[in-house]
């Protein structure tokens, strides 16, 4: 970490990370983006751009945008409200809640923990995007699916992102409330929150503005379908928001528990928690109750981020090490290739709000007989995405082959460009090139202490035996 010290006043960087946003947006092909900040309790919001190539209009900050995965928090939100109720425990076998619950694994599906769901360890497959309808058992029709669904890792053993065992959670949240997930998430934290501008249905947001989703291709914009994930997805990824109501949810966590009229929502010790770490994911940083925790670039960080169709969010919450500076940062995109234009972004706010430049790892340089135990093909499980990593100059150059999304995507979007990975310790790897530049991972190990996996972006892939 290095030290920087920038003396202009909160509105001028505002301005000045405005302008960077306009440039990369430009260079990006992004056609709209939001951003709010919230900087020791002052906010800064702008809108970018348009809503959709097709049918433009201005982005405002009260544009509605899909925040996908950061959704996970608020379902882990009102598990904690729940919890405070007295009406469940983390400790809790699921089928306490859902006694037909089944996966393939037996021993998986009787004694998988609410907390296993919420801290990504419950080992099955997680990318499951089983479409049950629209009806309000579209949950519970997702659940008793899931009886064919495998086992990819040990219960509680590994951190293996997982979207099902969200959906899974929203349906124990129906069970003990008695209302649809939509329902009691609006009851139990938007409505308190006074998130008035968060819906999950199509027919309200509708009735006011809102983005549609692009991919790129090539040098080409063209528009994401469908626009909306489907219902089981809710608790994984459903919610649409716009940048002030992210900060309002910003401000509730980094809070003390009560809301902006000093009501008690969740306690101290509730909030602290679900920021605390429950497992260390490998690689870097660890998982706590939904929020992926950290010290990167020398800062506590709390964050999670969102992947829809042809839309990306970005969300987080930071201090100095002492505490002096509190930052949270949302960014929304309404295009595929966001998280370059996030981490872009959000760097900049690092470094001129908070002080501090990232060193980045320094990569080994290594030979091609170092890196044999490496290279391969590594397959993510149920779509069948392969990510190959083949020695070149002393590093590995990362390919994808892209699976099949077809249950998801009426467009699927191009698999991601080669990108450089290089070794900067053993079995931690870190990309050199966008759209993932410096984002780090681990390779995996089995009981005979050879490269039997490697995670990317959270998910743990099998390498294919040759």
């Amino acid at each position: 970490m290095t030290n920087i010290t920038d003396t202009r006043s909160n509105q001028e960087k505002f301005q000045e990370l405005t302008q960077l946003a306009a440039q990369e947006m430009e260079r990006l092909k992004i056609p709209g983006i939001a951003i709010g900040l919230l900087v020791n309790g002052e906010e800064y919001t702008v809108g970018l751009g348009i809503t959709s190539i097709s049918n433009p209009l201005p982005v405002t900050t009260t544009t509605l945008f899909q925040i996908g995965s950061t959704t996970k928090t608020i379902t882990a939100t009102v598990i904690m409200r729940l919890v405070e109720q007295g009406k469940l425990s983390l400790d809790d076998r699921v089928r306490k809640y859902l006694p037909d619950f089944k996966v393939q694994d037996e021993d998986a599906a009787a004694n998988v923990t609410i907390l296993q769901l919420l801290n990504h360890t419950a080992g099955w497959v997680g990318d499951i995007f089983t479409d049950t309808g629209d009806g309000d058992d579209a949950l519970q029709k997702y659940v008793e699916k899931m009886a064919d669904v495998a086992q990819v890792s040990p219960l509680g053993e590994v951190y293996n992102y997982n979207n099902a065992s969200f959906n899974i959670a929203g349906r124990v949240i129906e069970v003990v409330t008695g209302q649809t997930f939509e329902a009691a998430v609006r009851e139990l934290v938007l409505e308190p929150l006074g998130m008035s501008n968060s819906f999950f249905f199509p027919a309200e947001v509708m009735l006011r503005r809102f983005v549609v989703g692009h991919n790129r291709k090539g040098d080409d914009v063209i528009i994401a379908q469908p626009w909306e994930m489907i219902r089981a997805n809710k608790p994984a990824g459903g919610l649409i928001s716009d940048v002030h109501d992210q900060l309002k949810y910003a401000r509730f966590h980094m809070g003390d528990g009560t809301n902006a009229k000093g009501e008690r929502i969740l306690s101290a010790e509730s909030l602290k928690l679900m920021q605390t770490s429950s497992f260390p994911p490998g690689g870097e940083g660890h998982i706590g109750l939904a929020w992926h925790i950290g010290e990167a670039y020398g800062l506590q960080l709390v964050s999670h981020g969102g992947s829809t169709v042809g839309q990306q969010s970005a969300f987080w919450m930071g201090h100095t090490a002492e505490g002096t500076e509190r930052v949270a940062m949302t960014v929304l995109t309404n295009q595929d290739g966001g998280t370059v234009l996030h981490d872009l972004l959000s760097k900049w706010v690092f470094e001129h709000y908070l002080g501090v430049v990232e060193i980045i790892p320094e990569p080994l340089s290594l030979s091609d007989a170092e890196l044999a135990p490496y290279t391969g093909d590594y397959v993510l499980s149920p779509t069948g995405d392969i990510f190959t990593f083949v020695a070149k100059d002393g590093c590995m150059v990362m390919t994808h082959t892209i699976g099949d999304y077809s249950s998801v995507f009426d467009t699927p979007p191009d698999p991601y460009p080669p990108m450089r990975a290089a070794i900067y310790e053993t079995d931690h790897y870190i990309l050199l090139d966008e759209p993932f530049k410096d984002m780090k991972g681990e390779f995996k190990r089995d009981s005979d202490d050879k490269v039997s996996g490697v995670s990317i972006g959270g998910r743990v892939l099998a390498k294919v035996k040759s």
